[in-house]
């Protein structure tokens, strides 16, 4: 199918009652789609959404969010938010087969990804995430992408035929960023402290995000010869 569609609109336009839509993830979060999302699940019935940590607010998140239904592989904080209107499913998983669980258990009909600008060899590049993207790409029907210049180019293997696009429009914004309290709580950092009891100089830690891992962290300033195995590196 070509890309023949220019507006965010029109991609809206193309979801279908019945779609389940994957997003891709951290600098490939399409904010321009997400933050009109709630104005198509309004109109078109029975719409699904694979979500793992978004890092923005969108209105589908909040004051929308019982207009669709929210398949969580990570319980972030816009998930833990809705959970009393009874609309996230959180499906427990290894990261390393997000991918393959969202399509066996619900498979993704539409792929939306905010991208770099196309490459010369006409293609578009998920070029800074690899957790989902490339199964729930291969598995949709249709895909929209959200041209960003600010989202940085690297060499990934994950390229996009700019043919295989239902939806090619451009939406420039500074790239998402996860944004914590400048200090942790009380409460965060009191169990920081007893987790640092717990670990000895040589041990081996692995951070997770949020306030509670910074706490931990920033308890950690007097342990010395500590190695750090994580897939995360945040300021503490």
């Amino acid at each position: 199918m070509e890309a023949m569609y220019s507006t965010v609109q029109d991609a809206l336009a193309l979801l279908r009652p019945g779609d389940t839509i994957a997003i891709g993830a951290y600098f490939h979060e399409p904010q321009g789609f997400l933050s009109q999302l709630h104005l198509a699940a309004a109109r078109t019935r029975d719409l699904s959404l694979w979500t793992a940590n978004v890092l923005q607010d969108y209105p589908i998140m909040r004051e929308y969010c019982g207009t669709l239904r929210w398949l969580a592989a990570f319980y972030d904080r816009n998930a833990r938010a809705a959970h009393p209107q009874k609309q996230v499913t959180y499906y427990p998983v290894d990261l390393h087969e997000i991918g393959q669980m969202m399509c066996r258990s619900r498979r993704p009909t539409v792929f939306a990804a905010a991208v770099p600008p196309m490459e010369p060899d006409g293609t578009y590049c998920i070029s800074t995430s690899l957790q989902w993207e490339a199964e729930c790409a291969a598995a949709a029907e249709r895909i929209i992408l959200e041209v960003n210049p600010a989202i940085p180019h690297t060499d990934s293997p994950l390229r996009i035929p700019r043919e295989r696009a239902a939806c090619v429009y451009e939406a420039a914004s500074p790239v998402p960023v996860l944004r914590y309290a400048a200090q942790p709580t009380p409460e965060e950092t009191a169990i920081g402290g007893y987790v640092s009891e717990l670990i000895h100089d040589g041990d081996c830690v692995q951070f997770g995000l949020g306030g509670m891992p910074n706490a931990v962290a920033s308890a950690l300033a007097d342990k010395h010869d500590l190695g750090i195995h994580t897939e995360m590196l945040g300021s503490a």
